[in-house]
């Protein structure tokens, strides 16, 4: 068992025989509209390009896994095409260059310039050896993919020419154009052999069938049409009901596909020119006359499937949303079969606390902390929906009393780091103050900003705050150093008030004469000021305050006596600016010493120096749109450019790196020096400015799970956080657990954050070398040159997405180029369907094997995954297959339970209360559940708990059929021997030698190895059933009884645990930083309690106390924790852990000796 253990776990490291080194990939979205898709030639891939970013992504549509980026182009891309054999692809953009990419080496391979504009498509040669590309400057290219130069230009056509295709025997090639005309070209000669008037409105699609005598094309003008090649006439015309936007033909030529500009799919016979298909009709969708048009279409070549992309709204002639999202469709079942989802949810703003460490970040509707240094999500708040307004006064002490906020752009903490102030841009009329501490954000006051800055020209004071009049938002906020204050920016003539922040009342309002009242000296005549004010701040010694206005004046307050010390009245905006060309707040931050004031917007820095009298002397830098004053220098700045983070220093500037979107706020922490960056594409940088080198990127879910990754692939993650990264070889993507062992490295990221605490970084690099320890691997191994087998999935093309048939038929090939092949292994859902030791390929005694599979489907999702061995121990690395089974006939899962419970013992020394009826609750407890159809029980109890007893169980669990579950209890006794080896302890064991009839771990795991049913559940309610590391726990006294009725399930050897980091050791941190990998027989293991502890009964509970818990879970539905009505193992794990830790007020604690993180299957 060792051995394969060992065996198993080399698949984790061993990569260096691919020649290429794994790049780890965050799984990103999309920054706006999907405009083009295409496939690949085996259906397992989907490129994708849109609004708002130039980068080409490419997906692995059974996984809706991103496999990577393609960064080359300058402008958006426009047009997309992968080459015969899947190697390559081809991409043309509005930059007018066309880029071959090389995907097996992930790398730009050849550019090609000489279009004078915008490329509209491009396409490859049959053979794949050309590609061909259109343009908007009337041509048609073709380049040769070994040269950097063109074959020949093409240049009949009289308009932008917006489609090519070109024949699989490379004999044609036909092009479009705005023109309406088709031509039909000699490929080898480029010479013209037909120009047909084709359409009457725009050519938007081209398609050859695969005969090669016949193509098609579509076009706005409601029609599709069929061609022959050689004499140029229409052979078959299909009428459409709208102008056709895409069209796509499956590779068997006959079908093709269409959307039309109402979004309405079809499906259509070739030969038979009908429509076998409608998809997505108005009436089904609902869909309104301000949807935009689907923008993108692609047929997998299967025809089993297509995709579709686009989804704009249109309100008013502006787009105004977009659901950016690649829909993948079933031909059979004429319905949407998965989406995937590039939801991106843009950081909009960022802020340090003072006291260090702590960062806030807001993303759509919710607020998140991070503690950076540690490298750890801590808070978050999310905010409601917006509501209906409430009327109240000034201060709430509920959030009731302020409308719900759905972005907030502004947030900063107080000076002291106790509060956090939140402004919404939805509601914008008031502040949010919430109260920090201990790692929790709780509420303490809203504060109501209505209409404060409205005084009307000749009035002689402020009208009311709460009249019911127009109100005029918040637009920027400034806390007062060292004191409870904040400064709120609005608009009017008093656009500036000053608040108490912990109660809401007003201190002071500031006058924001118009410049025509103030030089008339006069605050009651002239106009109202309907300017807004932009952006505030106060000076770090609190001397002065500053406020900039949208259209460029600039005021300065002295706070001692809170008197306007000066306004800037030269426009110096002006030129080219208008209030409605800028969205947003600028950048206005004083300097460390508060004598020079940063003022930043669009591409300049105003930098205005303190003068005694007088409005202060200003100069101009170049080059930032936003900048952050680093405190560590005078004379250091950092700014945003675009999509770039920049260093300024002596009036150059320096980039560090950048963003895949928009850079939309930066932030700096004094203590560590470092400077975080957020992102329209969701993410947050950290920097170290010293160095000018990125530290490490932030991502993370709405729900709070993260990774922190760093430019050399390390990362630290939540459990549900390294779902949002993975893997990638070539073009082959592959689950975090095949590299997770030598990339998941906290003590390396908290290196790299600064932590201080040196004791903390040792402790996390001594759990990770507690993790290869246990796995018997050391770093060195992670360079070795060690020949690996490799493993192909012949069939993967004919494999769908959904399947019908029980079983699946794969055809796989193992290959080793030095050693013979000793197994394969196939995993559904991480369970082992040969058991631990998989499918024996010795007595081939070969280094190639090449067989087809009948694998057993279970009904939903199937995640597929196969690997190989050979004889030296080397695996390969797993390919993946997912599809979902849909069963003819749906029915609830059967339940097989074995209960085992011994109070009873031949040394009746050791005889306990409840462990029998532990075993005889959960059996009839489980008769109850609603989950199952039928429910099998088998119970032992007292006498009948034998070591041969036991053994004969597996026959009874073997039952249960591959949608069944299997759940196996046993409780009583656990004892560790001299050599600290668990052992169940059987009735009639011998106490002082329990390896000679007592049931070791390993054998009560083997009886759910190899069953055909993938949902396993063991529960050990023993003591000592936790996994205990024996190099960190020493001998002990045994304790006997605890107070009242409570005692302890113990026998055997006693130990403890040494201590630790903290309180915790070696083994706990590994716990808690590090997935376990181990598969074993893809059961959970969830056990009473740990290693090194005691588990408890009493009488209070009339059962174990770990079993009690889980009756009390599950009756009382309390382990519900979402409350959607039934209990998975993960929330049950979950409810028992805590309650039971509750009542035994910490002594003992349950644990997962192993789990099954894929199979988070419904128990209750």
């Amino acid at each position: 068992m060792k051995r394969i253990i060992f065996l198993f776990f080399l698949s984790f490291f061993v990569w260096v025989s691919y020649s290429q080194n794994p790049v780890l990939v965050p799984q990103e979205g999309f920054l706006g509209t999907v405009t083009n898709i295409a496939y690949s030639q085996d259906g397992r891939y989907l490129a994708s390009c849109g609004k708002g970013d130039p980068a080409i992504k490419i997906w692995e549509v059974a996984t809706n896994k991103m496999c990577g980026k393609l960064e080359g182009h300058t402008d958006l891309v426009t047009a997309l095409c992968f080459s015969p054999d899947g190697k390559f692809l081809a991409s043309g953009s509005k930059d007018n260059l066309v880029i071959l990419w090389d995907l097996t080496k992930w790398e730009l391979s050849k550019k090609y310039s000489g279009h004078l504009k915008e490329i509209t498509a491009v396409c490859f040669s049959g053979d794949g050896n050309f590609v061909v590309s259109a343009s908007n400057d009337k041509t048609v290219k073709v380049w040769n993919i070994s040269e950097v130069k063109e074959k020949f230009t093409l240049t009949e056509h009289k308009n932008d020419v917006t489609v090519v295709a070109v024949s699989s025997d490379n004999k044609y090639l036909v092009s479009g154009s705005d023109d309406n005309s088709l031509i039909v070209w000699d490929f080898q000669s480029g010479t013209l052999l037909k120009k047909i008037k084709a359409q009457k409105k725009r050519i938007t699609s081209l398609a050859f069938l695969p005969n090669n005598t016949a193509f098609l094309s579509s076009s706005m003008d409601k029609t599709i049409k069929l061609w022959d090649v050689v004499s140029g006439t229409a052979v078959k015309e299909y009428a459409a009901a709208s102008g056709i936007v895409n069209m796509s033909v499956e590779s068997s030529g006959k079908s093709f596909f269409t959307v039309d500009k109402e979004n309405v799919i079809q499906v259509w016979d070739v030969g038979l020119g009908s429509v076998i298909a409608t998809i997505n009709k108005k009436e089904d969708e609902k869909a309104k006359d301000d949807e935009e048009p689907i923008k993108a279409l692609a047929c997998n070549p299967n025809g089993l499937y297509f995709a579709t992309a686009g989804y704009s709204k249109n309100i008013f002639g502006k787009i105004s949303s977009d659901e950016n999202a690649i829909k993948i469709w079933d031909v059979k079942s004429n319905t949407l079969f998965k989406t995937i989802n590039g939801e991106v949810f843009p950081v909009h703003n960022l802020c340090f606390s003072p006291a260090g460490n702590i960062l806030a970040s807001m993303t759509k509707n919710r607020l998140f902390v991070w503690d950076v240094v540690n490298a750890e999500y801590i808070a978050g708040i999310e905010f409601a929906e917006p509501q209906e307004k409430k009327s109240g006064g000034l201060l709430s002490k509920t959030a009731d009393a302020l409308e719900g906020v759905k972005y907030t752009y502004r947030i900063e903490f107080t000076q002291n780091g106790e509060y956090l102030v939140v402004k919404s841009p939805d509601d914008n009329t008031g502040l949010k103050v919430y109260h920090f501490s201990d790692n929790q954000l709780k509420l303490n006051n809203v504060i109501m900003c209505n209409n404060l800055g409205y005084k009307p020209a000749n009035a002689t004071s402020l009208y009311n705050p709460l009249s019911k009049r127009k109100d005029y938002p918040v637009h920027d906020f400034a806390l007062f150093p060292d004191s409870n204050y904040v400064a709120v920016g609005t608009t009017g003539d008093t656009a500036v008030v000053i608040f108490n922040l912990l109660n809401g009342s007003i201190f002071k309002m500031l006058e924001t004469p118009t410049e025509k009242n103030i030089k008339s000296q006069s605050s009651t005549t002239g106009q109202f000021n309907k300017d807004k004010v932009i952006a505030i701040t106060f000076s770090p010694d609190g001397k002065y305050l500053a406020g900039a206005f949208e259209s460029g004046p600039i005021y300065v307050w002295e706070t001692e006596s809170w008197n306007l010390l000066f306004v800037q009245l030269d426009n110096i905006l002006s030129s080219g600016l208008s209030n409605t060309t800028y969205i947003g707040n600028a950048f206005f931050e004083f300097s460390k010493d508060g004598k020079t004031l940063y003022y930043g917007r669009r591409e300049d820095v105003w930098v205005f120096s303190y003068a005694d009298s007088g409005p202060w002397p200003f100069k101009k830098i170049k080059g930032g749109s936003d900048i952050t004053t680093l405190l560590s220098t005078e004379k250091t700045l950092a700014g945003k450019l675009d999509r770039s983070v920049c260093l300024y220093e002596n009036e150059s500037s320096k980039i560090m790196g950048s963003h895949d979107a928009k850079v939309t706020a930066l932030a700096f922490d004094q203590k560590s020096g470092l400077l975080a960056s957020a992102g329209d594409d969701g993410k947050i940088k950290v920097w170290d400015p010293v160095t000018g080198k990125e530290v490490f990127s932030v991502l993370n879910s709405q729900s709070g799970d993260y990774v922190f990754v760093t430019p050399d692939h390390y990362y630290k993650a939540s459990k549900k956080g390294l779902d949002l990264v993975t893997y990638r070889v070539g073009k082959e993507i592959y689950p975090f657990e095949q590299f997770d062992l030598q990339y998941n490295r906290p003590g390396i990221i908290l290196e790299r954050a600064k932590n201080p605490d040196l004791d903390k970084i040792t402790a996390y690099h001594s759990a990770y070398a507690k993790r290869l320890k246990k796995l018997k691997m050391d770093e060195k191994m992670f360079g070795s040159d060690m020949q690996i087998p490799q493993l192909s999935i012949l069939n993967r093309n004919e494999i769908p997405y959904t399947w019908t048939a029980d079983t699946l038929k794969v055809k796989v090939k193992c290959a080793d180029a030095k050693y013979q092949l000793e197994r394969l292994n196939i995993f559904i859902n991480n369970v082992p369907i040969y058991g631990v030791g998989g499918l024996s390929l010795k007595e081939s005694k070969s280094q190639t094997d090449e067989r087809a599979i009948q694998i057993p489907m279970a009904a939903g999702k199937n995640i597929i995954r196969f690997s190989c061995h050979n004889q030296k121990g080397a695996e390969s690395l797993m390919e993946t297959i997912e599809l979902t089974y849909e069963p003819k006939e749906k029915k609830k899962p059967d339940l097989y339970i074995v209960t085992i419970g011994a109070s009873v013992y031949s040394d009746k020394r050791f005889n306990l209360t409840y462990a029998s009826k532990d075993a005889k609750d959960m059996a009839e407890l489980f008769k109850t559940s609603p989950v199952y159809g039928n429910v099998f029980t088998k119970t032992l109890t007292d006498n009948e708990v034998t070591k041969v007893n036991i053994q004969k169980v597996k026959a009874f669990l073997e039952k249960a059929g591959r949608d069944d579950v299997v759940i196996l209890f046993i409780a009583g006794h656990g004892l560790l021997d001299t050599k600290m080896d668990y052992y169940f302890g059987t009735s009639d064991i011998d106490f002082n030698n329990p390896s000679v009839k007592g049931m070791e771990y390993a054998a009560i795991e083997a009886l759910l190895d190899g069953l055909k049913a993938l949902k396993k559940l063991l529960f050990m309610d023993t003591c000592h059933s936790g996994e205990l590391d024996k190099d960190e726990v020493e001998t002990a006294s045994q304790e006997t009884a605890e107070t009242g009725d409570i005692s302890f399930r113990n026998a055997g050897a006693g130990v403890r645990k040494k201590e630790g980091f903290g309180m915790k050791n070696t083994s706990d941190l590994m716990k808690e930083l590090f997935t376990d990998l181990r598969k074993g027989t893809g059961s959970t293991v969830i056990s009473s309690a740990g290693g090194a502890e005691f588990a408890m009964e009493s009488g209070e509970w009339k059962n174990g106390l770990f079993t009690f818990c889980l009756k009390e879970a599950l009756t009382s539905k309390k382990a519900d924790l979402n409350n959607d009505g039934s209990i998975t193992i993960s929330e049950l794990q979950q409810y028992v852990q805590e309650r039971v830790v509750e009542l035994s007020k910490g002594k003992q604690q349950p644990t997962s000796r192993i789990e099954n993180l894929i199979l988070d299957f419904n128990i209750w």
